[in-house]
């Protein structure tokens, strides 16, 4: 009696989440695309880490860190290590709740990021609140398309104190196997510049068992270089993610 109540309760916690393969790790560390978030959330009392190599001028390597908690929520962080003659240090906390589940298949999600960035005497800190719906459409054997729509407050409280709204999107399908799909982040004329890009990826994950993933992509906005020229042009990255389950 008492294991099937346990599995009752996991199968509600589950439930309230919402369905996410346990790797799915955006590179600022929360369950999501590339850099926009899913309303889905790591299993209760899951642990994710992850790392990938970034092929801009710079190497650029994200590394994050991420835990499900129970009733849909998440939390973790990220530290990304540049190689530039700069001084840069940079790196992020997220957190992010699931609400528990109202229509079947759709789930809604809120969150956000605290992100620090100083590149020599050069402060760009801040952080931004998010809401995110996420559409899981069944198509048979263990296969769905996932369109996932979400508005961000972004602001910054550094140096060039500034904040903006902005919409993202992502669509993605998935596979027992591997998901590709793409995701895009408008762009912000008070945050990003007159002449800025909106960020996309474009890419795909492979998992290989219930705990590990690959994932390879194509990122804009991410060159980083010594220079600072050609910060939009676009460079491929490849990383891998590990998911384990603390709890019995």
């Amino acid at each position: 009696m008492k294991k099937l109540l346990l599995s009752g309760i996991t199968a509600a916690a589950l439930m309230v989440a919402g369905s996410v393969h346990a790797s799915d790790m955006s590179i600022m560390g929360d369950t999501g695309v590339a850099r926009t978030p899913l309303a889905m959330s790591l299993a209760p009392m899951t642990i994710g880490v992850a790392v990938d190599y970034v092929a801009s001028d710079a190497a650029f390597v994200p590394v994050r860190a991420e835990i499900g908690l129970p009733y849909g929520i998440e939390v973790g962080g990220a530290y990304d290590w540049v190689d530039t003659e700069a001084d840069v240090t940079m790196w992020s906390l997220n957190a992010k709740w699931v609400l528990p589940n109202f229509v079947p298949n759709l789930n809604l999600a809120v969150g956000g990021h605290y992100k620090a960035l100083e590149v020599g005497d050069f402060d760009n800190t801040g952080d931004d609140l998010y809401a995110v719906a996420t559409y899981v459409v069944p198509m048979g054997e263990g296969m769905a398309v996932i369109p996932t729509a979400g508005v961000m407050y972004d602001q910054v409280t550094g140096d060039n104190s500034e904040n903006d709204w902005r919409f993202f999107g992502s669509l993605l399908f998935k596979a027992p196997k591997f998901a590709v799909g793409g995701e895009y982040l408008a762009k912000s004329e008070k945050l990003d510049g007159t002449d800025a890009d909106g960020s996309y990826w474009l890419g795909g994950r492979f998992y290989l068992n219930p705990m590990v993933t690959l994932q390879a992509g194509y990122l804009n906005n991410v060159n980083w270089n010594d220079g600072g020229e050609d910060w939009s042009d676009g460079v491929f990255h490849i990383g891998a993610q590990f998911a384990f389950a603390t709890g019995k």
